[in-house]
């Protein structure tokens, strides 16, 4: 049995051997088996099962391997190393003397305000964007749209309420943790997984098997959810980013290593 619920396990096919068997595609998750009951008490998995609603993922028209190339780049990457001339410090991009002061490496580098202090303090803000972007709301304000402020206004309460230091206190702490957010993200991953239908499984070589190394990504997720919701959203606005293009009729052109 899988973290998340039950999978089918496939026969091989003719001599293959189980160890060098391939990968089979019904391993990717259902919906029916995203994490869900993980608080102790009822009122609580009510109140996660309402909080999945505002997690809305649209996959764009992206070719499978461009968003698989991407989503393995981000990651290996890092904040302070991939760089995105759209989303990256606004410091690089529009203050020209200070630009000379940062080493050429971590220009346009994503850590500035992606991770810190979207990631970290406004978690609920990508969840929102997600949501205008699904919907293909007129933009307002911090790529919000109507829904996609309703979804971030619902999802910041839960968010400072549940974390630590007290609610109160995260505004002005450097570092806090989410109980909320670290759940949203993992759930967020699900669903990104599952709509661009992307081979996370890099953790299977170390652990043998894919319920190990599923164990270890969601841990990894809630103890370090920022990076990981650093991690998608800077996917998920390069996916939009790719998508529009495509519908346009523009030429995709990626810089590697790093980023748009």
């Amino acid at each position: 049995m899988g973290l998340f619920g039950k999978s089918e396990a496939k026969d091989d096919e003719g001599d293959t051997p189980p160890a060098v068997a391939k990968k089979n595609d019904d391993r990717r998750l259902k919906d029916e088996e995203a994490p869900s009951t993980i608080c102790p008490c009822a009122c609580g998995n009510r109140a996660l099962d309402w909080m999945k609603g505002f997690i809305e993922i649209k996959p764009f028209n992206v070719e499978p391997r461009m968003a698989q190339m991407r989503w393995d780049h981000i990651r290996s990457e890092g904040a302070l190393l991939y760089r995105n001339r759209h989303l990256g410090c606004f410091i690089c991009k529009h203050v020209d003397p200070l630009r000379a002061c940062c080493p050429a490496p971590l220009q346009e580098c994503t850590f500035f305000p992606l991770l810190f202090p979207v990631a970290t303090h406004f978690t609920f803000l990508p969840f929102g964007q997600a949501v205008t972007s699904a919907r293909h709301e007129e933009v307002c304000c911090c790529s919000l749209g109507a829904q996609g402020c309703v979804a971030c206004s619902a999802l910041a309460w839960p968010f400072y309420f549940c974390a630590w230091p007290a609610p109160l206190a995260c505004c002005v702490s450097p570092v806090i943790f989410s109980f909320t957010g670290a759940f949203l993200t993992a759930y967020q991953r699900y669903k990104i997984i599952k709509a661009y239908g992307i081979d996370d499984d890099h953790l299977d070589d170390y652990f043998g098997d894919h319920v190990g190394s599923d164990a270890c990504k969601l841990a990894l997720d809630c103890c370090c959810y920022p990076c990981a919701a650093w991690h998608q959203n800077v996917f998920l606005q390069e996916m939009r980013a790719f998508g529009h293009a495509e519908e346009a009729g523009d030429i995709v052109v990626t810089r590697e290593p790093g980023g748009v």
